[in-house]
């Protein structure tokens, strides 16, 4: 019998579905859904909107990593993150990005699956924690997925989709992504 990989074994938290019909019956359940009532959902969803964009279209890294802890990611010291970095804008907190991370720019880190109503109980509607080591390096344009780990030094190369847990030092491409090369620890 296999032994399940850290990607198999990153809890996944199930989300509800719920009709789309009306906006404010969507915020109520959201509020419910995340245990808050529904009026401070609405300001906190505000806000993260609000922070969201800041840091999507801020031209200082600094501030860039600012706007993107207060939406609630657990941001390392050293962190760059370029700009139009798309980073879950509805489960943030469900993200890491620890020291000395860079991701390059016009990436997309998603922690949630959550598909149309249509889909209810074809596919899973789910959170699924991320994690982006210490001195990884995300290449333009590469698209992270729920339940990802990438270990210390990985390199996630140009334009890839990556999914799954990958071992330090290894350097990764493609769609699905795949390890392709693992580099030697630095003395």
């Amino acid at each position: 019998m296999r032994e399940k990989s850290d990607h198999e074994k990153t809890e996944r938290h199930p989300i509800p579905y719920y009709s789309a019909t009306g906006e404010l019956r969507r915020i109520s359940q959201g509020g419910r859904s995340r245990g808050s009532s529904p009026t401070k959902y609405f300001f906190r969803k505000l806000l993260n909107i609000f922070l969201f964009q800041a840091a999507y279209l801020c031209p200082l890294n600094s501030l860039r990593v600012r706007f993107t802890r207060w939406r609630g990611v657990k941001v390392g010291k050293g962190v760059y993150i370029g700009m139009m970095c798309n980073i879950d804008n509805a489960y943030p907190y469900e993200i890491e990005i620890r020291d000395y991370a860079v991701l390059a720019g016009n990436n997309i880190v998603i922690a949630h699956s959550k598909p149309p109503e249509y889909h209810y109980g074809m596919l899973p509607s789910y959170t699924q924690r991320i994690v982006i080591g210490e001195h990884v390096w995300i290449g333009v344009g590469v698209i992270v997925l729920p339940g990802t780990t990438l270990s210390t030094g990985c390199v996630a190369s140009a334009g890839s989709v990556v999914q799954g847990s990958f071992e330090v030092n290894s350097v990764i491409r493609g769609n699905p992504a795949e390890s392709i090369l693992k580099m030697r620890e630095k003395r």
